[in-house]
């Protein structure tokens, strides 16, 4: 098992992958990133498909907020919901971004 701090650094690589992945699906864009790279059949979403960023972890939320289109904590109690999408949201402004641009999406076992 990794430490958080450990957690924290894997992460990290996700936000600029996030944001070559929506660059390279963009219809008129031919190819992105260090390399170069891009792919065929372009999807069918505009502008990319959605980017739905997973974690219960704060690292996982200042990503979702910085470069996702959604939120997607898995088995946080209604209780930790409640506490952490204002932090989302606070997140969102200082990316410069709406928070009604993150939807939050969750599971949860009944």
């Amino acid at each position: 098992m990794m430490a958080n701090d450990d957690l924290r650094i894997v992460g990290e690589p996700a936000v600029p992958s996030t944001e070559t992945l929506g660059a390279a699906s963009h219809p008129e864009q031919a190819a992105c990133g260090p390399d170069g790279a891009g792919f065929l059949p372009k999807p069918v979403q505009r502008p990319h498909p959605p980017l739905w960023i997973g974690g219960r972890s704060d690292a996982a939320v200042r990503r979702a907020a910085r470069a996702g289109d959604a939120w997607h904590p898995s088995h946080l109690t209604v209780d930790e919901l409640r506490r952490q999408i204002p932090d989302l949201h606070a997140e969102c402004e200082r990316a410069g971004r709406s928070p009604d641009d993150v939807t939050v999406a969750t599971r949860r076992r009944l």
